[in-house]
This record gives structure tokens, C-alpha cells and sequence, in this order.
């Protein structure tokens, strides 16, 4: 009869052994495995960068003007590659049974690819004809100080292990930073100086917020919506310089 109950009691302690090992073993496993997942989830700064490069494959270039229209930048950021990645912060919480991370990157366009548009909406724009019709053949000289061309981009994950199941959720925010433009003129008859001020704007988009989208669509699609919000803008801008050159 004792031998038995000391034979149970090593049977139990082995199973006991036995189940914290597995579970010691395990719950390595699934930290490797969390790691490597998030190791691939989190976005570079290069890959970042690389996505940026698909939406502007080369710098883009101003339109030719009126010859009595000339336009000029005023210390705005320039890149070989068109775009600065830096990163903000990286945040990961390793728990047992739940990791999450968050991802901040502030992204800083080259500044050509919004003159490019400015030039569009002076050159051809819906407010182009004002402008021209406000001149009257005197001479107008633009200087772009400010446009908006910064934001930040952030990743979100969570990874939550219940029972046999995985439940994982990502989303990506993008977050205009500089939303303003701020353009000064001179205007001369001649080589008269007639007038001279600075018009400031701003572009009204908000955060742009992704939850089923990649971080390469995400992106893609906020680039797009970016071009057009800054065109708008532009033309907005060629608006009020011809109502400020009437007055």
C-alpha cells in the first residue's frame, strides 16, 4: 500500500517536471516567434523611405512660367532621395501572453515636389487667369518660404494569444506636421517696386488613419491625397495673390 501512494506521488512529480518544462519550453518558442514577427512588422526607416521612392521616382520639375511670373525657394529642405525618414520612437511591451509595439517616423518631403505643383496652378491652374488679368503686364516675383511637406507616420500592433487562438491587430496614422504656406511677393512696373507683402495658408487635412490597408498602401494612398490637397492649396494661394494685387 506505501509503495503505491510512492509510486503515485513520483508518477505526479514527474508530470509535474514534465508540464513545467513544456510550458518553460513553449513559452520560449512563442517569444522567438514574437520577436521574428516583430522583427518583419516594424517598419525601417529605409523601407519607409523605399515607399516614399515609388510614389516619386525622380525629382520632379517646375513648370515654365510667364515670362513677367518668376518663382523662387526660400531655404526649403532639398534630398538626392526626395525624402528624409527619422525616427521618433519605438515602444514594445514583451509580455507572456501579449506583445505590442508602436512605431513613429517623421517623414520630410522634398520641398520640389510641392513647388512643382505651385507651378502648375500658376502656370495652369483654375485662378491662373485672374492672376495674369490682375497683373496687367506688371512684373511679379514669388518667393516660397514655407509649404507643407512634413509628417508623421505611425504603426501600431498588438498580438494577443487566448487559448489556441491569435488575435492580431495593426493600424497605421499618418499626421500632417506642417500644414502651412507661406508665399511673399513683389510686385514692379517696370523696375518700379509698386508692392511687396506675404500670404500665409494653411491646408485643412487632417490625420489619415488606415486599420485594413498595408503600410505601402497606407502611404501610397495619403501621397495622393497629398497632391491633391497641395494643388488645391496652390490654387487657393494663386486666388489670393490676385485678389491682393487688385486691391
Amino acid at each position: 500500500m506505501k509503495s503505491a501512494i510512492n509510486i503515485t506521488i513520483i508518477r505526479a512529480y514527474f508530470i509535474y517536471i514534465y508540464t513545467y518544462l513544456y510550458m518553460t519550453l513553449m513559452r520560449n518558442v512563442l517569444i522567438t516567434l514574437l520577436s521574428s514577427s516583430l522583427l518583419v512588422s516594424c517598419v525601417t526607416t529605409q523601407r519607409y523611405a523605399t515607399i516614399v521612392q515609388e510614389k516619386y521616382n525622380k525629382i520632379p520639375l517646375q513648370e515654365p512660367l510667364k515670362s513677367n511670373i518668376t518663382l523662387h525657394a526660400k531655404q526649403l529642405s532639398t534630398y538626392n532621395t526626395l525624402v528624409k525618414v527619422t525616427p521618433v520612437s519605438t515602444v514594445v511591451l514583451p509580455l507572456v501572453y501579449y506583445w505590442g509595439w508602436r512605431r513613429t517616423l517623421t517623414v520630410d518631403l522634398d520641398s520640389r515636389i510641392g513647388m512643382a505643383k505651385f507651378s502648375q496652378a500658376l502656370n495652369s491652374g483654375s485662378h491662373s487667369a485672374r492672376l495674369n488679368e490682375a497683373l496687367n503686364g506688371q512684373r511679379l516675383e514669388l518667393t516660397v518660404e514655407a509649404i507643407p511637406a512634413e509628417y508623421t507616420y505611425t504603426q501600431k500592433g498588438d498580438y494577443a494569444y487566448v487559448m489556441y487562438y491569435t488575435i492580431r491587430i495593426k493600424s497605421n496614422k499618418i499626421t500632417p506636421v506642417n500644414t502651412e504656406m507661406v508665399v511673399s511677393y513683389k510686385l514692379y512696373r517696370d523696375t518700379t517696386l509698386m508692392r511687396q507683402g506675404r500670404l500665409r495658408m494653411s491646408n485643412p487635412g487632417g490625420a489619415f488613419i488606415s486599420d485594413s490597408r498595408s503600410i505601402k498602401w497606407t502611404t501610397l494612398d495619403y501621397l495622393t491625397q497629398y497632391d491633391d490637397d497641395l494643388y488645391s492649396l496652390s490654387n487657393q494661394m494663386v486666388s489670393k495673390l490676385a485678389d491682393e494685387i487688385r486691391q
